[in-house]
This record gives C-alpha cells, sequence and structure tokens, in this order.
C-alpha cells in the first residue's frame, strides 16, 4: 500500500518557489563573481564610479 502525503497548500509552494528562486539567484552571483573577480559590492561601485565621472 502506498503512502501519500497532503497536497501542499498554495502558501507552501509559494515559500518552496521562493527558496528555490532565491538559491538560483545565489547561484548566479556566486558565477558571475567568479567570471570578474569582483563582488556584487565591487562591481556596484565600479559603476557607481564611472557614472560620476560622465
Amino acid at each position: 500500500m502506498k503512502t501519500t502525503q497532503p497536497a501542499p497548500t498554495d502558501a507552501q509552494l509559494h515559500e518552496a518557489r521562493r527558496q528555490n528562486a532565491l538559491a538560483q539567484l545565489r547561484r548566479r552571483y556566486e558565477a558571475l563573481d567568479k567570471l570578474t573577480g569582483q563582488t556584487a559590492a565591487e562591481r556596484l561601485e565600479a559603476q557607481r564610479q564611472r557614472r560620476a565621472a560622465h
């Protein structure tokens, strides 16, 4: 006999999707950090300096 789990609620699905999106975003930022050799804060600061120079 198979045991079944109760269907997840909308709130649980929303939270699971949110957690998955955050994990994916972290992976993307980590990959970008490796590619550029800079952290997100360093990239933002460089962008601010470029804009201020114009």
